[in-house]
């Protein structure tokens, strides 16, 4: 986005530039025809050193591609799918945020997630909220979690009606397989799908 007058700025540069340069050479006529010596010399211009070139600034790191590297940061769910047993879930509401630093520690949040099935006319939503640490480790493109600690409330529905609520640990130490590009962080196994956007 442009900042408001940079338009008027960029305008002011050639001005700026003309009147310089109309100054320096008109020192430089009046310097040169007011300087020779007694003996009838004029004095040249002695060698001159040109400054060096201003290196632009550095532009901020880029983001790293792949690995362990690029896990680091905060990230929140965008889609869940999976599909354990004979139904298939989607996440349809709340939020989730996922921390991963780079001492091997992380944190997680979870704000009335809620993962929605559908079999015909039979819908089940299991909703859940906690918040808690883990320890972790990569290797190639799978995290391990050696401890976890994400305590929370599972609420299961069925066709709108309560089936039950749940205390429970929100994370399992089950390992991950992930693909980190940039912003975006994808858990793949064979019964679920999650995709992460980097937060800002």
């Amino acid at each position: 986005m442009r900042e408001p007058g940079s338009r008027k700025s960029a305008g002011m540069c050639p001005r700026l530039i003309l009147f310089v340069t109309a100054l320096v050479l008109t020192t430089y006529i009046a310097g040169c025809s007011s300087s020779g010596s007694s003996d009838g010399k004029s004095n040249a211009l002695g060698p001159t050193t040109s400054a060096a070139p201003r290196s632009a600034p550095p532009s901020p790191s880029a983001l790293p591609v792949t690995g362990a590297a690029c896990l680091i940061g905060t990230w929140t769910v965008t889609a869940d799918r999976t599909n354990p047993g004979n139904l298939a879930f989607a996440m349809t509401g709340g939020a989730q945020r996922v921390t991963y630093r780079a001492d091997g520690t992380g944190s997680e949040v979870i704000t009335r997630a809620v993962l929605t099935a559908k079999l015909g006319s039979f819908t089940r939503t299991i909703t859940s909220t906690g918040s808690g640490t883990f320890t972790y480790k990569v290797s190639g493109e799978e995290i391990t979690y050696q401890t976890a600690n994400v305590p929370g409330t599972v609420v299961t529905k069925d066709s709108g009606k309560r089936a039950s609520t749940t205390k429970t640990q929100l994370i399992n130490t089950t390992p991950d397989i992930f693909v980190c590009n940039g912003d975006t962080l994808t858990f793949n196994d064979p019964s679920q799908h999650v995709q992460f956007k980097r937060a800002q």
